[in-house]
């Protein structure tokens, strides 16, 4: 009986969990620490004529990547599923340019390489603003290999199973005790 009890409380949990904080908000939300945590310094961009943003995408040994996806994201928008508001792909020596943006904070993504910009109208950029970017890819990403850990503490599901467990199994084994007594 009290086994049956603990069955029906976890259930309870995890219903309440679910209602609480739905899985695509949790998800939105490790996609975007994901996202903004590949790197974390500000890049200052002036803007050329028509709002143009260019720049370059390079493996870690200096080589262009030709014909790679490029997006930019308004890095104002905190969506789960953001749109891009422009997208683009790298020519043969990896260069990439966007027309018509306008001065804001973006993010631009470019394989696994995640740069943060404020960008400026080229009459009001600070002096340290550059021209282009440059976007170097980590090259560790190896499908399939992820470490336990980033498999673990990553996935929200997973994660919410495991706090679940760590409150459940205590109760469950301190009403068999008080059935045992």
């Amino acid at each position: 009986m009290r086994l049956f009890r603990a069955i029906r409380g976890l259930l309870v949990v995890l219903a309440t969990f679910n209602i609480v904080l739905p899985t695509r908000t949790v998800v939105a939300a490790a996609q975007r620490a994901q996202q903004l945590n590949v790197r974390k310094d500000l890049v200052h961009v002036a803007l050329g004529k028509n709002g143009q943003m260019q720049g370059q995408l390079v493996d870690p040994q200096g080589k262009p990547l030709a014909d790679h996806p490029v997006a930019i994201y308004d890095a104002r928008r905190a969506q789960p599923n953001p749109k891009p508001i422009a997208e683009g792909r790298t020519d043969a020596k990896g260069r990439f340019t966007f027309h018509e943006l306008r001065p804001s904070a973006v993010i631009v993504v470019a394989d696994d390489s995640v740069a943060v910009c404020q960008c400026w109208n080229s009459n009001l950029a600070p002096p340290s603003a550059k021209q282009d970017i440059l976007l170097v890819t980590d090259g560790k990403i190896e499908r399939g290999q992820s470490p336990i850990g980033e498999l673990l503490f990553a996935n929200p599901i997973i994660m919410a199973l495991l706090i679940i467990a760590a409150i459940a199994i205590p109760v469950a084994i301190h009403d068999a005790q008080d059935d045992a007594s």
